[in-house]
C-alpha cells in the first residue's frame, strides 16, 4: 500500500512539473567520453523518477529474497502453532464432551515444544485416568513433571495427589502435597487437600495444627474449614492422655470456633474422660448460661461432683432459666437424691415420667426407691427402665 501511494505521489509530482514547465522546457546536457545526451528538463526528471522507482523495486526484491528463508520458517512456525492451539482446544472440548480416548490422541498428536506442552500432557493424563489406564496416566504426568514451569508443576502435583487419594495411596498424596507446600505455601487448593489427606490418615494432631493456622487461607469451600477443624479437634482430644494436652488443644483452637456448640461439647467430653470435674463444671455452667444444651446436662449428670449442694443449686437455677426440660428434671431429681431430699426428688421424677418417660428416668426412680427402702417399687422401675432400654 505504501509503495502504491509513493508511485501516485511521484506521478503527481511529474504531472505538476510538466504543467509548470510547459512554457519553457529548458534542456539538460550530459556528456561522457564520446557520448552525449541532450534532453529537456521534463524528460530528464521523468527518466530520473523511473530510475528511482526501478531502483526501489529492485532493492525491495533483494530484501524479500534475503528474508525469504526466515519468512518461510516463521510462516511454518505460525502454522504449526495454530495447529497445536487447535489441537489443544479440540482435545479439551472432546474431554469435556466425554470423548476421552479421542481427547488423549488429539492433544498428544501435535505437541509444542517447551512449557506449552504441559497443558497437552495434563489433559492427556486426565483423559487416560477416565479410561482407567494408570500406566498412561503415570507416563503423561511424568512428562509434565520434567517441564520447567511453575504453573505446570503445581497442576501436575495436584493431579498426582488427587489420583493418589482416589487410589488409596495417602502417603504418596501427602508427600506430593507437602512438596507443593514447600514451593507454593499460598496455593489456594493446598490446605483443603492436605487437610483431607491428614484426616483420612487419622493424623489428628498434624491436621489440627495445620488447620488452626489455615483459617485465612484461600480455597475453602463454604463451611469446609470449620468441619475439618472440628473433626481434627475431636480426634486430637480423643487421643489426649493428659489434662494439659486437652487444655493446650483448646487454647490452640481459633476463637471463632471456641464459641461454637460442637467445640464446647467436644472439650467437655474430653474433660469428663480425663476426670477434670472442676473444669467440666465451668464449661457446663458457661454453656447453659448462654443457651439450652441437653448434651451438657447429660455430662453434668455423669460427672461425680463432690459438692452436691452446689450441684443442686445449679440444676434448679437451670430449671428456672430453661424451663422443665426432661434432662433438667432428671438432673434435679438426681442431685436431690444425692442430697437425700427424697420428697423433692420424687416430685421431679413424677413430673419427668408424666412428661417424657424414659429408661433413665425409671432407673433414677429405682435408685430413689432403693434408697428409701421400697424394694418392690424399685424392682418395678428397674424392670420398666430395662424394657424401655431394650426396645429403644
Amino acid at each position: 500500500m505504501r509503495a502504491v501511494l509513493l508511485l501516485l505521489l511521484l506521478f503527481a509530482a511529474g504531472a505538476a512539473a510538466a504543467y509548470y514547465l510547459r512554457a519553457d522546457n529548458g534542456y539538460v546536457l550530459v556528456t561522457y567520453g564520446h557520448w552525449m545526451l541532450e534532453t529537456s528538463v521534463v524528460g530528464f526528471t521523468a527518466a530520473l523518477v523511473v530510475l528511482l522507482v526501478a531502483l526501489l523495486l529492485l532493492l525491495r526484491a533483494l530484501g524479500a529474497g534475503i528474508r525469504l528463508p526466515s519468512s518461510v520458517r516463521e510462516g511454518l512456525q505460525r502454522r504449526r502453532a495454530n495447529r497445536q492451539h487447535r489441537a489443544l482446544k479440540q482435545g479439551l472440548m472432546q474431554w469435556l464432551a466425554g470423548r476421552f480416548e479421542r481427547a488423549e490422541v488429539t492433544v498428544e498428536k501435535d505437541l509444542p515444544e517447551g512449557k506449552e506442552a504441559g497443558a497437552h500432557h495434563l489433559i492427556a493424563a486426565m483423559a487416560a485416568h477416565r479410561q482407567r489406564n494408570s500406566d498412561r496416566v503415570a507416563h503423561y504426568l511424568q512428562r509434565a513433571a520434567v517441564i520447567d514451569d511453575g504453573l505446570v508443576g503445581e497442576a501436575t502435583t495436584l493431579l498426582q495427589a488427587k489420583y493418589a487419594i482416589e487410589g488409596g495411596d495417602l502417603e504418596a498424596a501427602r508427600a506430593d502435597l507437602e512438596a507443593l507446600r514447600q514451593r507454593s505455601p499460598s496455593h489456594p487448593r493446598l490446605y483443603p487437600a492436605l487437610a483431607q489427606v491428614m484426616l483420612a490418615q487419622h493424623d489428628w494432631r498434624a491436621a489440627y495444627e495445620l488447620l488452626c493456622t489455615a483459617e485465612k487461607a484461600r480455597g475453602w469451600a463454604g463451611e469446609q474449614w470449620t468441619e475439618y477443624t472440628l473433626e481434627a479437634l475431636a480426634g486430637a482430644l480423643a487421643e489426649a492422655l493428659r489434662l494439659d494436652e486437652a487444655r493446650q488443644l483448646w487454647a490452640q483452637l481459633p476463637a471463632t470456633l471456641r464459641k461454637t456448640v460442637h467445640a464446647e461439647r467436644l472439650y467437655a467430653e474430653a474433660l469428663y474422660r480425663l476426670n477434670a470435674e472442676k473444669e467440666l463444671m465451668t464449661v457446663v455452667h458457661r454453656a447453659l448460661e448462654q443457651r439450652w444444651d441437653p448434651v451438657m446436662v447429660r455430662l453434668f449428670l455423669r460427672a461425680e461432683t463432690p459438692d452436691h449442694v452446689a450441684a443442686l443449686a445449679s440444676a434448679e437455677q437451670w430449671l428456672q432459666r430453661h424451663g422443665e426440660q426432661p434432662e433438667l428434671l432428671l438432673a434435679a431429681a438426681h442431685t436431690c437424691r444425692r442430697n437425700r431430699l427424697w420428697g423433692k426428688a420424687r416430685s421431679y421424677l413424677d413430673a419427668l415420667i408424666e412428661q417424657a418417660p424414659s429408661a433413665e428416668a425409671h432407673y433414677e426412680y429405682g435408685l430413689l426407691c432403693s434408697a428409701t427402702e421400697q424394694p418392690e417399687a424399685a424392682r418395678q422401675h428397674y424392670e420398666e427402665g430395662l424394657r424401655r432400654a431394650l426396645s429403644a
